[in-house]
C-alpha cells in the first residue's frame, strides 16, 4: 500500500513538472531538481 502511494505521488510530481516545462519553458535541470527534492521530501516525511 505504501509503495503504491509513493508511486502515485511521484507520478503526479513528474506530471506537474512536465506540465510546467511545457507551459513555462522550464529547463530540464530545474525539472530534475524539483523531482529529486520531491523524492527526498517523501523519504524524509
Amino acid at each position: 500500500m505504501i509503495s503504491s502511494t509513493i508511486r502515485y505521488y511521484l507520478g503526479n510530481y513528474y506530471l506537474v513538472a512536465y506540465l510546467y516545462s511545457e507551459l513555462f519553458g522550464v529547463t530540464y535541470h530545474k525539472i530534475i531538481t524539483y523531482y529529486i527534492l520531491s523524492i527526498l521530501f517523501i523519504v524524509i516525511f
